[in-house]
């Protein structure tokens, strides 16, 4: 169990009361804690997954012209928004599903996240493991050719996933505030 006790983070999870490790929290990063606390999730690691069941929206999926693209809810972690974005026909070459991780805005102190990301489509057991650094408003995709429109075709779901690990976060100045 992780816990914040005035201003630091107190890992507590199995652990006898005179062994509890303390760390500090950096001020640009409580967001980034706060996110972890509330999710449950193991430090630095979020998972997110995003299930199309809906026959109109696979069958307009399935359908879609080169370029055409479709957005799953907008998610939290890391303590800034994320969201997946499928074009089912290609964005980069026709035929082939381009899957894409977004991050719309970081904080105003915060110029890049890095991220060790895995995209899956677990239908069709299609991944991508890559590190990419995020500023701004970006997203990275999967490499190309991973999934063919037509083993898309053949699902009667579609559930597309992404595992993120947290690696740094930098200051305005450049500077990793991560374990600061």
């Amino acid at each position: 169990m992780v816990c914040t006790v005035n201003g630091y983070i107190r890992e507590t999870q199995q652990l006898l009361p005179d062994e509890s490790a303390y760390f500090e929290i950096p001020k640009l990063v409580n967001v980034l804690i706060f996110a972890f606390m509330h999710n449950k999730a193991p430090p630095g690691a979020f998972s997110f997954e995003w299930t199309i069941t809906d026959e109109a929206t696979l069958q307009e999926m399935r359908s879609a012209p080169f370029k055409q693209q479709f957005k799953s809810s907008v998610f939290s972690a890391f303590g800034v928004r994320w969201y997946l974005q499928v074009h089912p026909n290609g964005h980069t070459e026709q035929g082939y599903v381009d899957v894409y991780l977004n991050l719309p805005s970081l904080p105003p102190k915060i110029t890049a996240i890095e991220i060790a990301q895995t995209l899956q489509c677990l239908e069709t057991g299609s991944m991508h493991e890559r590190t990419a650094n995020f500023d701004k408003s970006m997203g990275t995709g999967w490499g190309k050719r991973v999934l063919s429109k037509p083993e898309l075709e053949g699902c009667e779901t579609l559930t597309f996933a992404v595992k993120m690990e947290l690696i740094a976060v930098y200051d305005m100045h450049g500077d990793d505030v991560t374990d600061e």
